[in-house]
């Protein structure tokens, strides 16, 4: 089955739910700055408008009946994933995804998990590490990922929207269609992501689209803040 390898394009935000999956597998170090709410903002009323390789895209959010519902779309691309953010850390329910390539190539699908997915836990400390393991189902297939993760610390990043010191982490997911994507993403405290880097390597949907456009990496940079 097509991994929903877009996991990479998790924009992250802050809301507290009464769901408190545990966090599973994690080394804490020592603490850096914010405890990690903070770096996954939840601003209803911004829209946040990113420089990509699938075009200008424009992502908001929505909160919904303690969920954090986020929407990030362009002209041949639409995504929206259901979260879970608590006092444990950043968890994905469901994942919705459109990506048109070129005028013959499209993929579509819903993805739901066995368990929450664990993105990041909480609280945030230097050299964190976490691993999760579940299944996904996608329209009457069933295939297992994997995810491990790592703080790997605090970066000064410039974008077009401005100079930010942000929170840099990596994660690697794997799946049993044998896609395997490497994703690092930076977090501004009080805005959420405000860059992506998504290495594509093995199989699936995605290295399949890379393959004709001739690239195997997705960047995303944040370039407008805007409000609604």
């Amino acid at each position: 089955m097509n991994n929903t390898v877009l996991i990479g394009l998790y924009i992250l935000f802050n809301i507290f739910s009464d769901v408190n999956p545990p966090a599973e597998k994690i080394a804490n170090s020592n603490k850096i700055k914010n405890n990690g709410p903070e770096y996954f903002s939840a601003n209803e009323k911004v829209i946040l408008t990113y420089k990509s390789d699938f075009g200008e895209t424009k992502s908001w959010i929505v909160k919904d009946k303690g969920s954090v519902k986020f929407y990030n779309q362009s002209d041949n691309f639409k995504y929206r994933q259901k979260l879970l953010i608590n006092d444990h850390g950043v968890f994905v329910e469901e994942v919705y995804q459109k990506i048109n390539v070129l005028l013959f190539i499209k993929q579509e699908g819903s993805y739901i998990y066995s368990k929450p997915m664990l993105r990041v836990p909480f609280p945030i400390v230097d050299n964190a590490e976490w691993n999760w393991s579940g299944q996904e189902f996608c329209d009457g297939d069933t295939g297992t990922v994997s995810l491990t993760g790592k703080i790997i610390g605090l970066d000064t990043v410039l974008t077009e929207a401005g100079k930010f010191e942000a929170l840099k982490i990596e994660t690697i997911i794997e799946s049993s269609d044998e896609t395997k994507n490497i994703i690092t993403e930076w977090h501004a405290a009080g805005l959420g992501m405000i860059k992506m880097h998504l290495s594509i390597e093995g199989g699936g949907f995605l290295a399949f689209v890379g393959d004709i456009l001739g690239y195997g990496d997705i960047d995303f940079e944040l370039k407008k803040i805007s409000k609604k």
